[in-house]
């Protein structure tokens, strides 16, 4: 039997800015809608969901690593859309990474795999 991950689903407060800011971000890829829920098909297999958050509901963070050609590049754009970077860039290992937190705070990760930016 095969398995495969499908779809990563955000829970949000507000899940169409989240879904446009994502959409900009992974190579403005369209959204569209499933019923009420905005979705990305962004370049790959995978697709991101958009819901929002329940009254009360804890949010279960994820960590996304999304990889880019150039990172401060990538850094730049990010922040122009509503993206904060947290701490420096880290080029302590073999691949260069700058930890990001998304318009609604969520956390997720620019990395060069190169690390040669």
């Amino acid at each position: 039997m095969k398995a495969k991950i499908g779809q990563i689903t955000l829970k949000c407060a507000d899940r169409q800015k989240s879904a446009s800011f994502w959409s900009l971000i992974l190579n403005g890829a369209p959204v569209g809608t499933d019923g009420e829920s905005p979705w990305i098909t962004a370049e790959g297999p995978l697709r991101m969901a958009f819901e929002d958050v329940a009254d009360g509901e804890a949010i279960t963070r994820l960590g996304l690593d999304v990889d880019v050609d150039y990172l401060e590049l990538a850094v730049v754009r990010a922040v122009r859309l509503g993206a904060s970077p947290v701490g420096p860039i880290d080029r302590g290992g073999p691949d260069a990474f700058q930890l990001m937190r998304d318009p609604e705070g969520f956390p997720f990760r620019f990395v060069s795999r190169s690390a040669g930016d």
